[in-house]
């Protein structure tokens, strides 16, 4: 019998083959909980009932409905190439055993997903969420010294249903998440001793498309720059970092975590914004470098590539 708490929560995914069109979800990983809620407002008449003070049952209804929020896990070593495509665009699959995932950003029209979440509730039955026509508005990782590294999945659906049946969770044997020793960074060419470092990816999308005739959203679809970046906190060494800020020269920055033959490794082109290196006394002095992604082609500007036993991603 599943727990009546958190402890029997799962949280499952797959690619659909038509936007908003139900699939049963087949890829599970651990997770750290969520927020993701229904929004389904209410739209009340302002229109006069002779004598009546409060609203009329008929004057009560409900407007556009869609679903958003952010479902937090760990960075794992493994399993992640899907999500990394859904949020960035393309990817070409090379290779057998493991498998080669390069991902670059691209126009990611036609590309949704259904997600399952299981709520256990205190009597012990574990009560399925599932959200069709997720589209993925972005993923931050945040690593830092002597900590498992963390992935944050935002998100937005076309609308949420309870009466799918709750799809049986399994995971990937041996998937283990990435701790910081698994890191490493380079800047142009150059291992960096970093505290800290939060990556980001940020879709612009143009979410609100309600017609007539549907109360649910028709696919959202871009209409903005993606917004890669980030920020990380690094020891001051020397001048170099803090001079391409001034200079407005940028870098290769190469962000990579590796545990045995499963690797993920992103390779940006990026200029530093407004860095800043202060001291603190006696401290030893560190800087925080925040970048962005930029390039003469969106491969140019980030890649993705994860290598991993899994040829689905």
């Amino acid at each position: 019998m599943p727990f009546g708490s958190g402890l029997s929560s799962q949280f499952g995914y797959k690619a659909e083959s038509v936007y908003g069109t139900a699939v049963t979800v087949d890829r599970f990983i651990p997770h750290l909980g969520e927020t993701v809620q229904r929004n389904k407002p209410r739209l009340v008449s302002d229109a006069v009932r002779s004598g009546l003070l409060v609203a009329d049952p008929n004057d009560v209804g409900f407007g556009n409905q869609s679903v958003a929020g952010t479902i937090p896990t760990e960075l794992y070593d493994r399993d992640l190439a899907k999500l990394f495509e859904h949020c960035l665009g393309s990817r070409v699959t090379t290779g057998a055993g493991p498998y080669t995932h390069t991902i670059t950003p691209a126009d990611n029209r036609g590309k949704s997903l259904t997600m399952q979440f299981g709520r256990p509730g205190s009597a012990g039955t574990v009560h399925p969420f599932t959200w069709l026509g997720v589209k993925i508005m972005g993923i931050t990782i945040t690593a830092q010294a002597g900590a498992i590294a963390k992935m944050d999945t935002e998100i937005i659906g076309r609308e949420e249903k309870t009466d799918v049946a709750l799809a049986a969770a399994s995971y990937t044997a041996g998937i283990v998440p990435y701790r910081f020793s698994h890191g490493a960074l380079t800047i142009g060419g150059s291992a960096t001793k970093v505290r800290q470092i939060v990556q980001r990816f940020k879709n612009s999308y143009k979410a609100d498309r309600f017609n007539f005739g549907s109360d649910l959203m028709d696919e959202p679809i871009m209409n903005g720059r993606t917004d890669i970046g980030g920020e990380m906190t690094a020891e001051f060494e020397d001048l170099t970092a803090y001079n391409r800020w001034v200079n407005g020269t940028t870098a290769a920055l190469v962000l990579s975590f590796t545990n045995g033959a499963n690797s993920l490794t992103i390779t940006q082109n990026v200029f530093f914004d407004q860095a800043k290196v202060n001291s603190a006394g006696r401290e030893l002095i560190e800087g925080s470098f925040p970048f962005v992604a930029v390039g003469a082609t969106n491969a140019a500007a980030c890649t993705i590539v994860i290598v991993d036993g899994n040829s689905a991603g």
